[in-house]
């Protein structure tokens, strides 16, 4: 469909996208998703939903028909299933039985979204078109949808995260250490429930950063609270919903529309809902594993610790976190993630190569790459704040600097060449240059943790340079966190000896080695996984404590290997029963094998 002329459109919803109805005298209605200002990005939305077509029904979305131009810019032509947004109805709280009539088939169109494999990632009223007459409900809104059953969201200003961030769920900004999930729709579902209710929203805050904080770390007044008529049930299962972990949350839609329905019956018979256990129809076919930490409070607590005191005290500290492969290392740094954005702080983070150990400081180049990447993508006056300053510290020396972090050449501009030193007076002066760089951005006001991983693998360059920015007086909220594999670095290698030198310069050196898990810690982590009682599990989670040495990934993948050969439930009763699972090679395939 390259012609839209014929159309009279009228608008259905505004945004970066907006929706409008498009209908014509003999001509078939439609909706028609149009940006308001034509950009890459949106332009990719609009393609991966058009690409999503076949996989999307009628049932339960607005289907795709063409990518059109009108006015000169590209448009997304959708099959018109009638209704209105949902959040025509915002504002006002909705009466018990409106709202059931909306939530339940809501319910059910994510169970489909859901079983035919998609993750939306940005529900919400305006992506939600009601039919009042028929009682359909549809989506629309899949131009960030993703096909995978799992994906990580890597930590990006709230400018520039895909969704909406007033119904994002914690895990999807990028700042949970987690997944992003079907449990990530579960979470917005609740916000749209939320709203429904009481008309308002969970969180509100002017500053983006502050809503984010508030998914991650704020409760919500629960809803009865702002809305006294509304039955415990209803405001049970919305804080359910809007749980911070995903495991804590409904697992599927289908649950969620089990216990609505509950109400719905009660409300209809008997004007009232009276509590009931909830979730007992929230089963999931498929196995997750929790990503959440087991066993390691103790060890997020001493790096937090430490953050507090660089924040505090305005020192310089490195925190090292050993362990063997799969132990945990960097899912516990990654917990900073939590406390740690900015403006407020930031974190960056670069993993050592053993191919490019003859390659100078390319860790650390990959981490300020990312920093300066999400610099860029900010505010024109945060970016000419950063500009100016950078630019003040370095001086003419910049080149340096752009020469090793090629994208900071888009934020500085071209920098002059500088003069030829002898090799000894050119690691001084590149020192200086970089500690000034370095202390641009580790400021009383945003203090800077850089996470390097993998310190068996680093370069020698690297080594020095991190020893020069902790021991320089100048150097100030400065973290530097390292992690290697224990069993590969003994008492001679470079890192061990260079960590004497800055213990006897002064420096504040604290050491995390993480162990094996406990079994009790297993048996909680099988627990959370097929939602079952401590007790029960017991002998289950003592083989499993033994094949894995106590070492989470590998009994994660024990577990991933089992739902392998069948559903979560399957597992189950494997579990309980007398056969036993044995892992061939744990530290191998982890080929599973099944004797009686």
């Amino acid at each position: 469909m390259n012609e839209l002329s014929g159309y009279v459109f009228s608008p259905l919803r505004e945004g970066d996208i907006a929706l409008y109805r498009g209908s014509g005298n003999g001509l078939t209605p439609i909706l028609l998703l149009a940006p308001e200002e034509t950009s890459p990005g949106c332009i990719k939305r609009l393609e991966h939903e058009y690409e999503l077509k076949s996989e999307l029904d009628t049932d339960w979305a607005a289907r795709p028909v063409a990518l059109a131009h009108d006015n000169g810019r590209m448009t997304l032509v959708l099959e018109d299933p009638g209704g209105t947004p949902l959040d025509r109805l915002r504002g006002r709280p909705l009466d018990v039985s409106h709202f059931l009539r909306i939530a339940i088939p809501l319910a059910s169109a994510l169970r489909h979204v859901h079983e035919r494999g998609l993750i939306h990632k940005d529900i919400k009223p305006a992506n939600i078109l009601v039919n009042g007459a028929t009682g359909a409900v549809k989506f629309t809104g899949f131009g960030i949808a993703s096909r995978l059953a799992r994906e990580r969201q890597a930590p990006e200003c709230p400018e520039t995260i895909a969704g909406t961030l007033a119904y994002m769920a914690p895990e999807q900004t990028g700042r949970m250490n987690r997944s992003v999930d079907s449990r990530s729709d579960l979470y917005a579902l609740g916000v749209t429930f939320y709203e429904l209710l009481t008309g308002a929203l969970p969180f509100t805050a002017a500053d983006p950063i502050e809503l984010i904080h508030c998914h991650i770390a704020r409760e919500p007044v629960p809803p009865h609270e702002l809305a006294s008529a509304l039955p415990a049930p209803l405001s049970l299962i919305i804080m359910k919903l809007l749980a911070k972990t995903a495991e804590e949350r409904y697992q599927t839609a289908a649950g969620v529309e089990a216990d609505l329905r509950k109400c719905l019956t009660a409300w209809e018979s008997f004007g009232r809902i009276d509590p009931f256990p909830l979730g007992l129809q929230d089963a999931s076919d498929r196995l997750m594993i929790p990503e959440k930490l087991y066993g390691r409070e103790g060890e997020i607590a001493t790096l937090l610790a430490a953050f507090d005191r660089v924040v505090k005290h305005g020192g310089s500290e490195l925190v090292l976190v050993s362990g063997y492969s799969g132990i945990g290392k960097s899912s516990v740094v990654n917990e900073l993630h939590k406390v740690i954005m900015l403006p407020r702080g930031i974190f960056i983070s670069g993993k050592f190569d053993q191919r490019l150990r003859d390659t100078p400081h390319a860790t650390l180049a990959q981490a300020f790459q990312g920093l300066i990447q999400q610099l860029l993508n900010g505010h024109a006056d945060d970016i000419a704040h950063w500009r100016d300053a950078i630019k003040e510290a370095v001086g003419n020396q910049g080149r340096l600097l752009t020469d090793l972090i090629p994208d900071l050449v888009r934020l500085i501009g071209p920098q002059p060449t500088v003069a030829a030193l002898s090799p000894v007076d050119a690691q001084l002066r590149f020192q200086t240059v970089f500690q000034r760089f370095v202390g641009v951005f580790a400021r009383a006001e945003h203090p800077l943790v850089i996470f390097v991983d993998d310190l068996q693998w680093l370069d020698p360059g690297t080594l020095t340079l991190i020893e020069h920015l902790l021991l320089h007086p100048d150097t100030r909220h400065l973290l530097v966190i390292g992690a290697y594999r224990d069993n590969e670095v003994n008492s001679a290698h470079p890192l061990m000896l260079k960590l004497g030198d800055l213990r006897r310069a002064g420096a504040r050196v604290d050491q995390i080695i993480l162990g094996p898990l406990s079994v009790d810690d297993i048996n909680q982590l099988i627990c959370d996984t097929l939602r079952r009682a401590p007790g029960e599990m017991r002998p289950f989670a003592g083989l499993v404590h033994t094949r894995s040495g106590g070492n989470p990934f590998f009994a994660g993948q024990f577990l991933t290997s089992l739902g392998k050969n069948g559903s979560s439930s399957s597992i189950r009763a494997r579990a309980r029963g007398r056969g036993i699972w044995m892992l061939s090679s744990i530290r191998g395939s982890a080929t599973i094998r099944r004797t009686w």
